[in-house]
């Protein structure tokens, strides 16, 4: 369900195991972006 939360906000993201996610940021990433990331990240994972 986290997985799937994660790409519904645009995130590049794999399950790497039943308890790893892995992240797939681009080469360059700002501030701002890897805010977004982290938001959709908790919010994903409450």
């Amino acid at each position: 369900a986290a997985l799937r939360a994660l790409q519904d906000e645009g995130v590049l993201a794999l399950g790497a195991g039943p308890t790893v996610v892995r992240f797939l940021p681009p080469l360059v990433i700002s501030e701002s972006e890897i805010d977004r990331v982290l938001a959709a990240a908790a919010k994903a994972f409450e």
